[in-house]
C-alpha cells in the first residue's frame, strides 16, 4: 500500500469536525413504512422522545462532546445506534419491528467510523499496516479524549487483532477521558489487556513437553532461534496445508539468517502427519501436541481454530501472533537485515 494513502488516512482519524454551537437537531423517517407512536432518543445520561408525525420525527438538544446513543420506538425490543453531535443529523430507518439505520446523512462521527472500519476490512493484510494504524489511532485519540470513537476504536483493535502489547493499550487508555466514554468500552479494553498480557506482543511464551516424530517427549523449549515462528496445525487442516507452501518459501529464504519454524500438529494420530510433513516438504522442527483442541497448550494461548502462530525472539518473548505470510516477509525483511 503506498504510503499517500496512509497519510490520507491518518488525517482522516486525526481531524474531528467542530461542532456547531447551536446544538444538534436530529431528523428522522421512515422508509416506505407508516409508524404511529413515539421514537425515543436513548444516551447513557437521559432519554428524549419524539411523537412520529406524519411519519416523520425529530429531536433537538446539545451535546459537550460526541456521545453514542440509540434510538428505540413504541412495542419494538430493536435499537439503532447512533452518534449524537452539535450538528443536523438526518435518518432514515427501515421500519418500527426492524429499526435499521438505511442512510445518515450530516454525522460527522459515522462518517469516521465508516471510512475507519472500511480501511480495517480493506488493509488489514498490508505489510505495513500494523505500524501505520498505531501511529493513527495514538493520533487520534491524542486529539480526540473525548470523543467516544477513541475508546471504541482502541477497544476494536486491542480485542480483535495482536497488533498492539498490553502495555500499548494501557498507556493509550490512560490518554483517554474515561468519564465521556462508553462503560461496555472500558471494559472491553480492560478485558484484552489483561488477555494481551498473558498471550499478547511482550509476553513470554509458554513451552510444553510434546511428543516429537519419534513418538517421544520432548519439551519446546529445545527449539531455538533469535525469530522462532511457532505454527500450530494439523494435517487435516486445508487452510493450514494451504498456507504450508508459504512457510516452506519463508524458510528457504531466511533459515540461514537467524529465521526457523516450530510446528506444532494438536492431532491424536500420526501416521497422517508423518505423510503431510513429507508431502508437504516441511524440513524444519515437528512436535505434536495431541488432544486436538481439547489439549493443554490449545487450552493455555486459547485458539479454537488453525492455522494459528505466534512468532518469538530469542528471549521467548512474543513479537508476533497470527501473522500472515506476507506480513511475515516484511518483519524479517526489516529484523534480519
Amino acid at each position: 500500500m503506498k504510503l499517500l494513502s496512509y497519510i490520507v488516512i491518518l488525517v482522516i482519524f486525526a481531524s474531528c469536525a467542530k461542532n456547531s454551537n447551536d446544538g444538534y437537531t436530529i431528523e428522522g423517517t421512515f422508509n416506505n413504512y407508516v409508524f404511529e407512536g413515539y421514537i425515543y432518543l436513548n444516551t447513557p445520561y437521559k432519554k428524549d422522545s419524539s411523537l412520529v408525525k406524519n411519519n416523520r420525527f425529530s429531536f433537538t438538544g446539545k451535546t459537550d462532546f460526541p456521545i453514542q446513543g440509540w434510538l428505540t420506538a413504541t412495542n419494538s425490543d430493536k435499537l439503532a445506534w447512533l452518534y449524537i453531535e452539535n450538528s443536523h443529523i438526518q435518518l432514515t430507518l427501515d421500519n418500527a419491528s426492524n429499526l435499521k439505520v438505511l442512510d445518515i446523512k450530516g454525522s460527522a462521527s459515522h462518517t469516521k467510523q465508516h471510512k475507519f472500519e472500511t480501511f480495517l476490512n480493506e488493509h488489514y493484510k498490508d505489510a505495513n499496516f500494523d505500524t501505520a494504524l498505531k501511529d493513527s489511532l495514538e493520533t487520534f485519540i491524542t486529539e480526540n479524549p473525548s470523543h467516544s470513537l477513541s475508546a471504541k476504536f482502541l477497544g476494536k483493535i486491542a480485542s480483535e487483532t495482536w497488533i498492539l502489547s498490553a502495555e500499548e493499550v494501557s498507556l493509550l487508555k490512560s490518554k483517554l477521558d474515561t468519564s465521556k466514554q462508553s462503560k461496555t468500552d472500558i471494559f472491553v479494553i480492560n478485558q484484552a489487556i489483561e488477555k494481551l498480557k498473558e498471550f499478547g506482543i511482550g509476553a513470554t511464551f509458554k513451552d510444553f513437553d510434546l511428543y516429537d516424530l519419534d513418538d517421544e517427549t520432548k519439551n519446546s523449549s529445545t527449539v531455538t532461534a533469535p525469530y522462532l515462528l511457532v505454527d500450530f496445525w494439523a494435517s487435516w487442516c486445508v487452510p493450514c496445508r494451504k498456507q504450508n507452501p508459504d512457510w516452506v518459501q519463508l524458510y528457504k529464504k531466511y533459515q540461514h539468517d537467524g529465521f526457523d519454524i516450530l510446528s506444532i500438529s494438536i492431532e491424536d494420530g500420526t501416521d497422517a502427519w508423518h505423510k503431510a510433513i513429507e508431502k508437504d516438504h516441511l524440513t524444519w522442527n515437528h512436535l505434536r501436541a495431541g488432544n486436538e483442541f481439547e489439549s493443554p497448550l490449545v487450552e493455555h494461548y486459547q485458539f479454537y481454530s488453525i492455522p494459528y502462530n505466534i512468532l518469538i525472539n530469542e528471549d521467548r518473548k512474543i513479537i508476533g501472533v497470527n501473522v500472515e505470510p506476507d506480513k511475515l516477509a516484511y518483519h524479517l525483511n526489516q529484523l534480519l537485515h
